[in-house]
């Protein structure tokens, strides 16, 4: 077997098997050797550092606005017949409207998400509680009539 001797430092390694394998370690000889393992240094504490922002901002997003699409078999004994029409209430464009027809067209589109939370009430009541008070015009009674106006320009 040849020996590649690229520096002083050669060495014979037994492997555990005990067959002799010639092993030739260097530390003068490679001029690669420094520019190749700072490029991979760099390299991996860019992408530590990248995937450590992306994880964050990923961890922000899901408890900012929690969606889970899973498969629920709480209810077995649903019959959906296809095709099948759902409601989207994040792009329902008749809250703009209702809200338009409302507070008229020029208004604080703050109002529009309170209207939506009105009507489509998931236990967040977040624009409610920042921005109505005594000098914003959110509605105070008939709050049950707007969510039923909500729901017919929907159906509709």
């Amino acid at each position: 077997m040849k020996i590649h001797n690229w520096g002083d430092d050669a060495k014979q390694a037994i492997r555990e098997d005990g067959a002799k394998t010639m092993v030739a370690l260097s530390a003068s000889g490679d001029c690669y050797r420094i520019p190749v393992t700072f490029f991979w240094l760099i390299a991996c504490c860019l992408s530590l550092y990248y995937c450590t922002l992306f994880i964050i901002e990923s961890w922000k997003v899901v408890h900012s606005n929690p969606i889970s699409f899973v498969v629920d078999t709480n209810y077995l004994n649903w019959n959906t017949s296809f095709p099948a029409v759902s409601v989207c209430e994040q792009e329902n464009n008749n809250v703009f409207k209702l809200a338009d027809e409302i507070f008229g067209e020029e208004h604080d589109y703050n109002l529009d998400e309170v209207i939506r939370e009105m009507a489509f009430f998931r236990g967040n009541l977040y624009y409610t509680v920042n921005y109505c008070d005594e000098s914003s015009p959110c509605p105070t009674n008939g709050l049950e009539e707007i969510a039923k106006k909500v729901y017919v320009i929907v159906a509709l």
